[in-house]
Parts: C-alpha cells; sequence; structure tokens
C-alpha cells in the first residue's frame, strides 16, 4: 500500500494561456531522439518546469508522468514511493508488489527495490515518460546512488526528465561521452530579445525596442527578473516606464529583493498579507488558506494573483491547488519571519488542525513541529500510527517520525517503539536492542503505563531474543505479547509469527507448525502478504525437517504465487534458497543450481545474511556432488566467514557450518582436517539448540564409523534417535537410521535399519540424504540389493545406487551404443519404469507433470526402437543403463 502521499506533486502543471513559444528551443530539442536522462539545469526562474512540460507535451509518447520534489523527499523510501506513485498516474497497475517491497527496504540498500522496478518497467507495453522537478531539493547519497542504478539499466520503456538548479552527483561525463544524456542549461533557457518583446506583449505591456533590449541584456534573458520588471512597470506612463528601465540593474538577488518590494508595496494591503501569511504553505488551496488567515475571501484572492501572476503556479488543471514560486515564497517567509515570529507559529498551527481534520497527518506533523508544537506533533504521531501499522504504511510512519526532533521520540516509549519496528522490519537486529531497552526504561519510569504498550514492548522483545541471542526467552516474550495484544493489533499477527519461528529455532515443530499456520491466516486477514510469505517459508521449512519434502515444496511455491511472477523481489531470496535445496535432495542437480544461485543472488543484492550464507552452504554441497572439491571449499570458507563476521548464533552459526564441513571433507578424504574439528567440540555439546546439537552428534558419529570406533558411534547416534523421534524431526532420525545401519556390522541388522530410514524416505522422494554418506552407504546399498531380491524396497535401493554414478568410488556408467543417446531424465524414468511405476506415480514422484513424463516416455521408446515399456526395459538392461 502507497503511503500517504500529496497528490497535488504528481500533478502535471498546466500551461499558462499567456504563454511565450520557445519555438527556438523547441526545435532543437524535438529534432532529436529523448535519450535516457535529459538535463535541465539552471538557477531559480529560468522557466525549467515550463519548459519541462512543454518539451514532454510534444513527445510522442502516451504516457507521461510527474513527481514535484521538495526537501522532504530526501528520504530514499519516501522518493521512490512518490516515484512509483507518479508512474501509477500513468498505469493504476503499475508497481502494487514494489510498494510491498519498499516498505520492507533499508534506506541505505535500495537496490533490491530499484531491480524490482526496472524489471516491471521493461513489461511495460508502452513508453513512459517521467519528469522528476526540482531534483536539486536532493541531498543525501543514497537517493542519488539508487537512482544511478536505474540509470545504468534503464529499460527503453522509460526516460527522465530532471529539472535542477545545480548538477546531479550523477556519473554525467559518462552519460554525455555514450549519448545518453541530453542538457539544456542556463544559456539555453534564457529569453532572446524576440522572445522578451513577446513576454511584454502578453504581459499587456508596449515597451520600445531599445527598452526590450536593455531589460534583456541587464536580466540575460532571466525570466523571473523579466516578469517583476513587467510587473513593477503596469500601470506606469512612458515617462516612468523609460526612469524605471533606466535605473534598472544589478546582481539575481539585489534585483529580486529590489522589484518584491516595488511588487508588494503595488499591491493592496489584505493580498500583501495574504501573500506573505499563505507563504508558509507548500501548496495552497483555498479552504486551507481560508482557515490559516482566518478570513473567507482567499478563492478570490487566489484567483486574483494567479490572473495577475504574482509569481503563483497551479498545479492541478482545476485550479484548485496553487503552488508559490520557490524564489517569491522564500522572500516572503523572510519578511514574515522578520516582522512578526510569533505570526509565524499562529499560522503554522492553523494549518497543522487544519491538514489534521483532513487525515494529511504527515503535513499537520510538519507544521506543527514548525509551530514549535512538539507535543502536538507526538500526539498526531502516536493517534495515527496504529491504523497505518494496520495497513503495513511504514512508509508514511518513517516520515513522520523522520519529522520530529530526535528529543522527542527518545523520551516517548510508544514513539521508541514505532522506531524499534520500523528497524526490526528491515532487519537491524543491533538497533532494535537499543530501542527496546530504551523503551523499557521508559516504561518502567511510567507510573501508569499502558497495557497495550507492554504488549507492544514484550512483542518487539521476542523478535529480537529470537534471533540474536535466546529464543526460550523470545517465546516468552512472543506469549505475553499475544495474551495482552487484541487480534486487530497489527502486532499481534506479527508475534504469532514469532512464536511459530521462536518454536522451530528450538526444533519444536509440531508447535510451529500450529503457530506458522495461525499466523499465515491471520496476516492474509489483514492483507500482510510479505508476512503471509514468510510464515509459508518457515511451515515449509518446518516440514521438510520433518521428512515431509512434498508438502514442503507445495508450501514454497504457494508463497511464491504471494508475488507475481514478472516480479524479482527479494522477499523470495528465501524461498528460491529452500526450493533449491528441496531439489537437491532430489537428485535433481540443474534444477537445484538453478535455484540456489537465483536465491543467492537476491540475497546478496538485499544483503540479507542469513540467506546469503544458507545459499553458499547448499551450493557447497552440490559442488561436491558434482566432484568439484576445491568448489565446495571454497563456498564453505566463505559460509564461515560471512557467520563469523556477523556473529550468527542460532540460524546457520558457525558451529553449524563446522559440522557441514566435517562431512564433506570426510567425504573428500581429508581425515586429518575432520580430527582437528572433532577436538574442537566440547567434552559434552549443549543442549540448547536441538538443531544445531544434533547436526554436530551426526558429523561426530560419521567421524568415528571412518575410525572404525562403530560402538562410539552408535551410542551417540542413539541418542539422535532417541531426541529426534520425540520432537518429530524425521529427517534427522533418517540420518541416524542410515548412519546406524553403515556402523552396524552384523548384515541383518544393518539391513533391517536401513529398510527402516528408506521406508521413510522412499515415498518423500529422499535421494542425497543416502547418496552423501559415500561409499560405506554404496556397498552397503550393493549388498542390499544382491540380498533382499524380493524386498519391496529394493527398487528404491536400485535407484539410490544410481545416483551414485556422479561419485568417484563408482564405476562410470555404460558407454551407450546408441544412434542417439539417452538423457539423464530419461535414464532416471527408465528405471522407475522397470520398477512398475505408472505415469502418474513417476510424475508425482519426479514432480513433474504427466504429460511431460509421457514425452519423456515417446523419446525412449524411439531411442531405443521400443514397441513399449517392457522392451525398453529389457533394451535398457541390455545396455547397461539401469539395474
Amino acid at each position: 500500500m502507497l503511503p500517504i502521499l500529496l497528490k497535488t506533486k504528481l500533478a502535471i502543471p498546466p500551461l499558462r494561456p499567456r504563454l511565450v513559444e520557445r519555438a527556438r528551443l523547441i526545435e532543437r530539442l524535438d529534432t532529436a531522439a529523448l535519450p535516457p536522462l535529459a538535463l535541465i539545469v539552471a538557477p531559480p526562474g529560468f522557466g525549467k518546469t515550463t519548459l519541462a512540460n512543454q518539451w514532454a507535451q510534444l513527445q510522442d509518447m502516451p504516457r507521461v508522468c510527474w513527481f514535484t520534489v521538495d526537501q522532504d523527499d530526501n528520504d530514499p523510501i519516501r522518493f521512490f514511493g512518490y516515484v512509483i506513485a507518479a508512474l501509477q498516474s500513468a498505469n493504476p497497475s503499475f508497481g502494487t508488489q514494489l510498494v510491498e517491497l519498499l516498505q520492507s527496504a533499508q534506506a541505505d540498500i535500495l537496490k533490491p527495490v530499484i531491480a524490482a522496478l526496472i524489471n516491471e518497467l521493461s513489461t511495460q507495453p508502452e513508453p513512459i515518460l517521467l519528469v522528476i522537478d526540482d531534483y536539486h531539493e536532493i541531498t543525501n547519497r543514497a537517493v542519488h546512488d539508487a537512482l544511478i542504478y536505474l540509470l545504468n539499466h534503464l529499460p527503453d520503456t522509460l526516460r527522465l526528465i530532471l529539472t535542477t538548479r545545480i548538477d546531479p552527483p550523477l556519473p554525467l561525463a559518462r552519460l554525455r561521452a555514450n549519448g545518453q544524456l541530453l542538457e539544456v542549461r542556463a544559456a539555453d533557457l534564457r529569453f532572446s530579445p524576440d522572445e522578451a518583446a513577446s513576454f511584454f506583449q502578453a504581459m499587456g505591456l508596449e515597451l520600445q525596442g531599445d527598452d526590450i533590449t536593455q531589460l534583456n541584456s541587464r536580466t540575460e534573458g532571466w525570466i523571473a527578473g523579466l516578469q517583476m520588471a513587467a510587473l513593477s512597470m503596469q500601470g506606469r506612463d512612458s515617462n516612468a516606464v523609460r526612469s524605471f528601465v533606466s535605473s534598472f540593474s544589478g546582481s539575481h538577488r539585489h534585483v529580486v529583493d529590489y522589484l518584491l518590494d516595488e511588487v508588494l508595496q503595488r499591491q493592496p494591503e489584505p493580498v500583501q498579507d495574504f501573500l506573505c501569511e499563505t507563504s508558509i504553505l507548500g501548496q495552497l488551496s483555498a479552504p486551507l488558506c481560508d482557515t490559516v488567515t482566518e478570513r473567507q475571501d482567499s478563492d478570490e484572492l487566489l484567483k486574483y494573483v494567479d490572473q495577475a501572476n504574482l509569481f503563483v503556479m497551479p498545479v492541478d488543471s482545476e485550479r484548485r491547488w496553487y503552488r508559490y514560486h520557490r524564489l517569491f515564497a522564500d522572500v516572503l517567509r523572510h519578511r514574515l519571519q522578520k516582522s512578526d515570529p510569533q505570526r509565524v507559529r499562529r499560522l503554522h498551527t492553523r494549518a497543522s488542525e487544519w491538514y489534521e481534520a483532513q487525515g494529511v497527518i504527515g503535513e499537520a506533523v510538519s507544521h506543527a513541529v514548525a509551530a514549535g508544537n512538539t507535543e502536538r506533533a507526538v500526539r498526531l504521531v502516536e493517534a495515527a500510527a496504529h491504523d497505518l501499522w494496520t495497513r503495513q504504511d511504514m512508509l508514511s510512519v518513517r516520515a513522520w517520525l523522520h519529522a520530529l526532533p530526535d528529543a522527542a521520540i527518545q523520551s516517548s516509549a510508544r514513539l521508541t517503539l514505532l522506531e524499534a519496528q520500523i528497524k526490526q522490519f528491515q532487519g537491524k537486529l543491533r538497533d532494535v536492542e537499543g530501542l527496546v531497552s530504551r523503551a523499557r526504561q521508559l516504561l518502567a519510569n511510567a507510573p501508569d503505563a499502558d497495557p497495550i504498550l507492554t504488549g507492544e514492548l514484550a512483542a518487539l522483545s521476542g523478535m529480537f531474543l529470537n534471533f540474536a541471542a535466546d529464543p526460550q526467552e523470545g517465546l516468552r516474550q512472543a506469549q505475553q505479547a499475544v495474551e495482552v495484544l487484541p487480534v486487530t493489533h497489527p502486532l499481534h499477527a506479527t508475534t504469532v509469527l514469532n512464536l511459530g519461528i521462536g518454536h522451530w529455532l528450538m526444533g519444536r515443530l509440531p508447535e510451529a507448525a500450529v503457530s506458522l499456520q495461525q499466523a499465515q491466516q491471520l496476516c492474509l486477514n489483514i492483507g500482510n502478504r510479505y508476512q503471509a510469505q514468510v510464515a509459508t517459508a518457515y511451515l515449509a521449512e518446518t516440514r521438510r525437517l520433518q521428512g515431509r519434502l512434498r508438502e514442503a515444496e507445495s508450501l514454497y511455491r504457494a508463497a511464491l504465487d504471494l508475488t507475481p511472477d514478472r516480479l524479482e523481489l527479494p522477499d523470495v531470496n528465501g524461498l528460491y534458497i529452500g526450493l533449491g535445496a528441496l531439489a537437491y535432495e532430489r537428485n535433481d542437480l540443474e534444477v537445484a543450481e538453478q535455484l540456489l544461485v537465483r536465491g543467492s543472488e537476491l540475497g546478496q543484492q538485499e544483503e540479507n545474511i542469513l540467506v546469503v550464507v544458507a545459499g553458499l552452504l547448499f551450493q557447497a554441497r552440490l559442488a561436491h556432488a558434482r566432484r568439484q572439491t576445491s568448489r565446495s571449499v571454497e563456498l564453505l570458507a566463505q559460509a564461515l566467514q560471512l557467520a563469523d563476521s556477523h556473529q550468527l548464533r542460532w540460524l546457520w552459526s558457525v558451529p553449524s557450518i563446522r559440522a557441514i564441513w566435517s562431512q564433506l571433507a570426510l567425504l573428500q578424504g581429508n581425515e586429518a582436517a575432520v580430527q582437528e574439528w572433532a577436538d574442537t567440540l566440547p567434552p559434552a555439546l549443549p543442549a540448547t539448540p536441538p538443531l544445531r546439537r544434533e547436526a554436530e552428534q551426526l558429523a561426530l558419529a560419521r567421524f568415528l564409523i571412518a575410525r572404525e570406533e562403530s560402538e562410539a558411534a552408535l551410542s551417540l547416534l542413539a541418542q539422535v534417535q532417541q531426541t529426534a523421534l520425540a520432537a518429530g524431526r524425521r529427517l534427522y532420525l533418517m540420518q541416524a537410521l542410515a548412519l546406524r545401519a553403515v556402523a552396524l556390522q552384523n548384515a541383518e541388522p544393518a539391513f533391517r535399519t536401513l529398510e527402516e530410514a528408506m521406508a521413510m524416505a522412499e515415498p518423500e522422494g529422499f535421494v542425497r540424504l543416502f547418496v552423501d554418506e559415500g561409499e560405506p552407504m554404496r556397498r552397503l546399498l550393493e549388498r542390499y540389493v544382491n540380498r533382499r531380491t524380493s524386498n519391496r524396497l529394493r527398487p528404491y535401493a536400485s535407484r539410490l545406487l544410481r545416483a551414485f554414478a556422479g561419485l568417484p568410488a563408482t564405476t562410470e556408467p555404460a558407454i551407450q551404443n546408441l544412434p542417439e543417446p539417452l538423457s539423464e531424465r530419461e535414464i532416471e524414468i527408465l528405471g522407475l519404469m522397470s520398477e512398475g511405476l505408472s505415469n502418474a506415480d513417476i510424475a508425482n514422484r519426479l514432480f513433474l507433470s504427466v504429460t511431460t513424463v509421457k514425452k519423456h516416455a515417446t523419446n525412449i521408446f524411439g531411442k531405443l526402437g521400443a514397441a513399449n515399456r517392457q522392451e525398453a526395459v529389457e533394451r535398457a538392461r541390455q545396455l547397461r543403463l539401469i539395474l
């Protein structure tokens, strides 16, 4: 949802009826193909906005958008919120998901947002021209950097026009050299003598040619100076005009002061008062001006100053809203402040009251701050923020907090918690810790603390503790918050989600599933698709740990469905990693690589360390499966460095990564390195977190098996079996059983244990769980297939043996003596045909459609010269393609 934005800043200013035709300039611009960026640079009063408007309307582009910048737009999130809103004026369906992404972005990390913006722009059926007016108001480096990124990847469907008083810090030299920049500067914008003559005529003045030449020369073609000269000369006789022209001289600043004095003094006193009093307003309407000035004739006065060309410009086509020329407004405000500072405060207070009544809280807050009424500003933010959080409009909350003095936020528990919520949403956990601590102290010192505030504090404390320190305490705080906060409170759904994540981190999978399902529904009910997506992703990971791969994949894809496919939103980076992990487990390595790379790239764009580390770990496994040992070691080293430098404590902590590394090192024959790792383990592994403890126990058991210390390994595996079974962590239970089967010396107990593991794994399509145990598992499966000739699990064991084909310990697959060799996928499908599976069963097993399986079957029959399944299987066995 878009924040509360001023629509008038998105309106294309209407052109004045007595506009001077800039035929000379327009002809020059119109003959050039519009490059990616057009820059109009000149000091104030040179007609930059008017030229941009004229130029835009002459372009052969059906959709023109406008955004007038002011100094409040230095917040990068607010700036691009306006950019998206401007683009929506050309296409209302544009950027719906971009707004959700923007709300969760960090102000200093905007690349993911801009990347998504570029992707959606590239899909637009018609080109768009975006005019950003008064860009000189932007001083925030983060906005400039984001705009540079946009320009570097600008699709053909968007062209930009920037008007500015100074050169922006963009790569202008490079753009100029590459022919990607069109520049219009002050020298181009100056009125020629002919244009000056047309201007004075339009103003109702008949001047002599020498007078026009002299005025144009003295002003150097400066349009604002000529306009103020024209206003000063209106109503004078010819002698007075000549006298005025001859005395006219000076710099822009002096000319402005002199002519404004003359312009104001020539106006009736009520008009002078009206101009000064309304100069505090960024935009003017008759009702607003009536309230601020406490008069009833603002409509007539606005029409008068508009018709008199007194530096007021309409900002909408109905002429209901206006704004003063910036230069004119600056001088008016200076005069007002100098004459009566207390009056200025009263005017701002009335403006704040009017905007509050209209529900435009951002402007109400700004005027309250300008009036020096911080207490009122704080009350406004506190009263309205709850509703905005319900609608997940964090852009407005950020903007309001930014408008308040730091001292006001630091002394208010509610405002401090609002800021903490923003930081938590951005993933800035260290900032959250300090803000939560401050809010707790403020509430402790409050005589009658609001129970809702206490609940909000508990909710945010739980979120922070989950990932940064102590999930056990985080769960307690979250439970307290759920009991206090009403269901309608925006943090209620978030806290239920946090409960689920806390249970997940603690390895309590059934409890996690219940809370995550509740959070999923609660978030969808209030339209918070982002957190619904997060809840679904954690539920998918819960199912994976429970050994339910098929359900996990369905959930990951359901989470992806919450985001349109055409947008590469960074929110989905963890979903791609999760899907890649599932594809890896099924031994579909090509698909796994595509998904893992995609998710990792998005995670890096967003600087989501948890996702980046997870991507590196699964890519390391993938590299090992493809016998790329050095690549696997390199990826694991990167993961360790990131986890260590960011002090990850629970998810992907250094000990957890070292446990994974030990398994791969063992498979690569580096037993000495694994011994070094084992020596660093404490005598008794910590009880929590259980997921890490069990991963380390399994890793240590592998090492003990390799050293032929079977009894010690079996004792360790028995502990894993007991805890994993009790908590429903079937993934670890299956791994423990598989390793136990390898460790057992006697064939029959080993086979029975292996069958127990395979009976759980086979329906879900597990492959790498067995293959990644290496040569000892391959030998055990081979013995099992040779001895269990009629067991129902023998076909599954045969399929697992085929998956070992990529490992160094196995013999190379048979050379296909066929005119057109079978693909790996076709051989895999042939193997399943040999097990008697139907097309539907194969499709379900391999996560394919039945149509795709039928197509593969047709190709197989053709390549093998077979008429049916039976012939194809017999022919494949003769060629040693399947067992």
